[in-house]
């Protein structure tokens, strides 16, 4: 099977006993050496990410986030890497479904925003970590757009979602990998917004998940999930700067 790829072409090779000689089901012990890691970098990052240590425990957390799988992948399933060439296609299908969720987005928030988010408050929200500065502004969305959304779509759509199908099949590995996506995305909207806003957010963020995960599946690539993650995330940084800048409310 090529490396990265979803379950649907070939079953994945058993752990090797030399490597976990005790573990009974690998599929869950992954899981729980890779979800905490998105959670703890959400945490470290807003409670601690202004000083040295919350930088440093920040950068851990994602060198974990990619190590561990590249690791894992070699390592206990005994696979080859690879870059996930879009071999089925699916790039069209993954930049519509971009627009049309970022469509949905700033609709939503031309409609229920203005009454829902006060962009004075965000301004004050974000202002201690820097977000206020245009060109940091600028620098955080281009790193989330072209190295964090990658780095997401790596660990959830590929290795949560590959260990899941051992779990629980592939349907619900795409409801497993989309909920666990929320999780740390609802840490850091929490700090940002009310209850009211961080939810619809996260029904959001969990249809997104859903239907990155589908795309994963259905054409065996990373690169058809990330490119709508990355069209989306590009909608989400320009609404955020249009409240944040003064260009709305």
């Amino acid at each position: 099977m090529d490396a990265i790829t979803t379950t649907q072409s070939a079953p994945r090779i058993a752990a090797p006993a030399r490597l976990l000689p005790a573990v009974r089901n690998p599929d869950l012990l992954a899981l729980a050496l890779i979800l905490p890691a998105p959670c703890l970098s959400a945490l470290v990052g807003l409670i601690l990410g202004k000083g040295a240590i919350g930088a440093v425990l920040w950068a851990l957390a994602k060198v974990w986030m990619l190590v561990l799988p590249l690791w894992w992948r070699v390592k206990v399933d005994g696979e080859p890497l690879s870059f996930s060439p879009a071999r089925k296609g699916g790039l069209g299908v993954a930049a519509a479904l971009g627009l049309v969720i970022s469509a949905i987005i700033v609709g939503a928030w031309l409609i229920i925003g203005p009454t829902w988010i006060e962009p004075g408050a965000l301004r004050a929200a974000v202002e201690p970590v820097g977000l206020t500065n245009p060109a940091i502004y600028l620098g955080v969305a281009a790193f989330w757009i072209l190295g964090n959304s990658v780095l997401e779509e790596y660990v959830y759509r590929w290795f949560v979602y590959e260990r899941a199908t051992g779990l629980v099949g592939r349907r619900w590995a795409m409801v497993l990998s989309a909920g666990a996506f929320v999780l740390h995305h609802a840490l850091s909207m929490a700090a940002f917004f009310d209850w009211k806003t961080t939810t619809l957010c996260c029904v959001g963020v969990f249809v997104g998940g859903l239907i990155w995960s589908w795309l994963y599946d259905r054409y065996q690539t990373l690169w058809a999930p990330y490119l709508s993650h990355a069209i989306v995330d590009v909608a989400v940084f320009a609404v955020g700067g249009a409240m944040i800048f003064g260009l709305a409310g």
